[in-house]
């Protein structure tokens, strides 16, 4: 935001902007909002480097980050949102250079999280979020299945408009084996479940 509509801003909302406390403030929002906001470009950029270093393994079953906490804003308030978000994939059979033939790859664990705040530093629809997510790993990592979900504390229901105090948004994404096979999905619930204890 630039610092003359920060002021501008202001002004439409009847803020003195010669009060002290205000001294600096438009300097300081902008400066905040270039921190906070990755520019659609710059965050492909950094996804594709996260995509880049993966592994070959042998395993073949689920791994799982659960737990993530990331912060975004709102796209229709420019209100924060806290959000959980739990990521589970299996690897996934993509051919690998040199004479090992096909192999599954594998990315690292703090990657995942990493994707994940890369993708939410931008003014973007929680469900949107939670596709995007899912997408990035299924497609970027070649993997077998990913499950994606949410859990988003919107500060433009809790401090605005209806003032819900305890309100949270839920969204899910399923794509490959946890979306068609029903134990892949019982086991994803069942590791969430036993990460909640």
């Amino acid at each position: 935001m630039d610092e003359i509509v920060a002021k501008a801003l202001f002004e439409k909302m009847g803020l003195d902007s010669d009060d002290p406390n205000l001294n600096g403030t438009p300097e300081r929002v902008q400066r905040m909002f270039s921190e906070l906001f990755v520019p659609k470009e710059h965050a492909k950029k950094i996804i594709d480097e996260i995509l880049q270093r993966v592994f070959p393994t042998d395993y073949d079953g689920i791994v799982m980050v659960a737990n993530i906490i990331v912060y975004s804003f709102c796209p229709h308030h420019l209100l924060p949102v806290e959000y959980e978000i739990d990521i589970a994939y299996i690897p996934g059979v993509s051919k690998h250079a040199g004479n090992f033939g096909f192999e599954s790859k594998a990315i690292g664990l703090s990657k995942l999280e990493r994707i994940a705040d890369t993708l939410s530093s931008q003014l973007i629809l929680q469900e949107t979020l939670t596709d995007q997510i899912a997408d990035t790993i299924y497609e970027g990592v070649g993997a077998k299945g990913v499950a994606v979900i949410l859990k988003g504390i919107h500060m433009c229901m809790r401090m605005r408009g209806i003032k819900s105090k305890k309100s949270v948004a839920l969204t899910s994404s399923m794509k490959g084996a946890f979306l068609d096979n029903a134990s892949t999905r019982m086991e994803f619930f069942a590791l969430l479940e036993h990460s909640r204890r």
